[in-house]
């Protein structure tokens, strides 16, 4: 028996020259990187149910076909940043799901070509791998609380999974990024609500979604997925305060009023690297939940819209 351990492998990203053509070197640009994070790959075929005369009260096999196969990859984590803006691996993680190539990521153009990656989670023990060939970004989220880590989640459309490869990759056996994790409290948080420039707050949960053409476009005439066309995106915000009484009129004047911007900057402990996030959005909902014996909180969703600006620019700064 060949046993495969949870903690004994990590996950390459190698950015596709040619969608649905795998990438084997995952060395060779700043726009690869190795992540230790968890990968979770869930495959699915669409069955395809043929109607027939059986003469039997019993389904049979025949009746069901193979249709569009697909796959989601997940993968999570905290965030971090790397030792330098080159050699930061996160970076990947708004390259993929911006289709953009350098700091500050932003909302693409319309008509921009998804970027798409081959996936490779890689064993430890005897470098085995199972592969995603061109996966593109879905879904992205950050989120933080008070006294944990700040975390991400993203949801990868692949169009294959091959597993127990055994194929040469460059290299054939990834080493461990070097990052720094970040945690929460060292975010900080400038707002609409009041005049603080530097509101203390809770917890974020930051949203964002590529919308793609639906199936029948996607697959056309064939099993698996072609390159998606990207037809939106979208996003939210989530985020927590203790409730200040003097700001409230402010807080609940913006429910479905003007855009307001947020800026949300989490950085290391040093305070030499960090990511910006500012988006720009409408309030769509404000509240003030009962705290029964503690005290009261404020609650605010934010729709990420344009109105001038990008709904969202997230930049990567390190100290010169």
């Amino acid at each position: 028996m060949s046993r495969r351990y949870g903690n004994d492998y990590l996950l390459a990203l190698a950015k596709e020259s040619t969608y649905g053509t795998k990438s084997a070197d995952y060395s060779s640009t700043t726009l690869d990187a190795v992540l230790p994070c968890k990968v979770t790959v869930s495959e699915d075929t669409n069955p395809i149910q043929v109607t027939r005369k059986t003469g039997t009260l019993q389904e049979i096999s025949n009746d069901y076909l193979a249709g569009y196969k697909s796959a989601t990859v997940t993968i999570e984590d905290g965030l971090g940043v790397g030792a330098s803006l080159a050699t930061n691996p996160y970076k990947i993680l708004f390259q993929g799901f911006f289709s953009d190539t350098a700091t500050p990521y932003r909302t693409p153009d319309v008509g921009t070509t998804p970027f798409s990656y081959t996936g490779y989670q890689i064993a430890g023990t005897d470098n085995n791998h199972d592969d995603m060939t061109s996966c593109v970004f879905e879904s992205l989220s950050i989120s933080g609380s008070s006294g944990e880590k700040i975390a991400f989640s993203a949801t990868l459309r692949s169009k294959m999974i091959e597993r127990e490869e055994s194929g040469a990759l460059t290299p054939e056996s990834p080493t461990q990024p070097d990052i720094t994790p970040l945690t929460f409290c060292n975010a900080s948080m400038s707002t609409w609500l009041g005049t603080v420039a530097d509101k203390p707050f809770n917890s974020f949960n930051l949203q964002l979604s590529n919308t793609f053409a639906d199936d029948k476009v996607t697959y056309q005439n064939n099993c698996t997925k072609q390159l998606e066309v990207l037809t939106k995106q979208t996003g939210t915000l989530d985020i927590e305060w203790n409730y200040d009484s003097s700001t409230d009129s402010t807080a609940y004047d913006n429910v479905v009023g003007t855009t307001v911007a947020t800026v949300i900057k989490l950085e290391d402990s040093a305070g030499t690297s960090y990511y910006t996030i500012t988006v720009y959005g409408m309030v769509m909902k404000y509240d003030r939940p009962d705290p029964d014996n503690g005290i009261f909180t404020g609650t605010a969703n934010i729709k990420l819209l344009d109105s001038g600006s990008n709904m969202v620019t997230i930049a990567t700064t390190y100290a010169s």
